[in-house]
């Protein structure tokens, strides 16, 4: 049995949650015994308000360097277990934009990354690269992050975030008698759906028994939509399953900049496992998987996104259709018991 000490970013971030956490079941029946370490403040915990910075902004390079250097502290416990172990699986750096303890832990490391981290402040260029190259191998999740690291990585693995197809599966019963067209994701990515208001608009004027549903840790600000027609379910992990399962549409608009191409697609994975018709900004992975099959749309302008909803909603048994063939390439392609044997391979292979 190789034993790998996991060390992840907090209890409720989705890397650590979709990248680690999910696979250390399914890693044990393959032989790799994972031991997560979580900190016990998450790594993005911050002891100034936006208010406190405001208010006193001389203060607030003092409380980051104290900051660093307490966040630093209660990582140590993530060292010692990786000279515990035979393998170090870094999900993410230790500490957001810097480096840390990442040079002395136990090689051999696998650094394990799902967006484009090295937009982070305040050094995460810097970041990345010195602790790619600190690791024997760089796990990323897709194409453009493998190019971003390959020149300062050892060994790149190109390896999916992954889903739970048994979790992450249809349930009619969820259904209700509105058409719902639904996100799930965390409060920054929100401005993508703010960018489509216009043409969900004109959809939700079109057919009056549609909504909309947000997961998220906070509610979404509208400006167009009729704010009747716009539920917002607030995130925890009991409530996002059954809220995705209950949507008849999954979206994932995004913004041509930097960033969005270190997007992983989880959210339209998610949706496709649950048999959902997807709706999705054509860039970056998204379009990778819309190229599987015909699982959905990939609108990229106002009259695009319209017509893509608009198809939905007037046939439903294609968008049904849709749905099904979506699963089938989760199941066969990032499927947990898929991407947990890559991973098992690798270890195997490093240790």
């Amino acid at each position: 049995m190789i034993k790998v000490a996991a060390l992840t970013g907090g209890r409720d971030k989705p890397s650590s949650r979709y990248r680690v956490r999910q696979h250390i079941e399914p890693l044990a029946a393959l032989g790799v015994e994972v031991r997560e370490m979580m900190p016990v403040l998450d790594k993005h915990w911050d002891l100034m308000s936006v208010e406190w910075q405001q208010r006193s902004p001389t203060l607030r390079k003092p409380v980051k360097v104290a900051q660093h250097f307490i966040k630093a502290a209660i990582r140590a416990p993530g060292l010692v277990e990786s000279w515990r172990s035979d393998i170090t699986w870094l999900q993410r750096e230790l500490l957001p934009g810097i480096p840390s303890w990442e040079p002395i832990l136990k090689a051999p490391r696998v650094f394990d990354v799902d967006d484009a981290i090295w937009h982070a402040p305040p050094a995460g260029a810097y970041t990345s690269k010195k602790v790619a190259a600190w690791s024997d191998a760089t796990i990323v999740g897709n194409d453009f992050l493998a190019n971003w690291y390959e020149p300062f990585a050892k060994r790149i693995e190109i390896i999916p975030t992954a889903v739970d197809t048994v979790k992450w599966c249809p349930d009619p019963s969820q259904k209700t008698d509105k058409f719902t067209l639904g996100w799930i994701g965390t409060r920054p990515s929100l401005r993508y759906i703010n960018h489509i208001e216009p043409a969900l608009k004109v959809v939700m004027d079109r057919y009056p028994d549609v909504e909309l549903v947000v997961v998220c840790d906070r509610p979404l600000d509208v400006e167009l939509l009729p704010p009747e027609r716009v539920r917002f379910v607030p995130w925890s992990r009991e409530s996002e399953l059954p809220s995705v399962q209950a949507m008849d549409v999954g979206i994932m608009p995004l913004i041509d900049e930097p960033w969005v191409y270190g997007k992983c697609s989880f959210k339209m994975l998610q949706y496709m496992a649950c048999g959902l018709p997807v709706v999705v900004t054509p860039l970056a992975m998204n379009g990778t998987v819309l190229e599987h099959d015909d699982v959905g749309y990939g609108p990229s302008t106002f009259d695009e996104w319209v017509d893509a909803l608009s198809a939905l909603y007037e046939d439903r048994a294609e968008a049904v259709a849709q749905g099904l063939r979506g699963r089938a390439v989760v199941e066969a392609r990032y499927g947990r018991d898929v991407v947990a044997k890559q991973i098992a391979d690798l270890f195997k292979d490093l240790g």
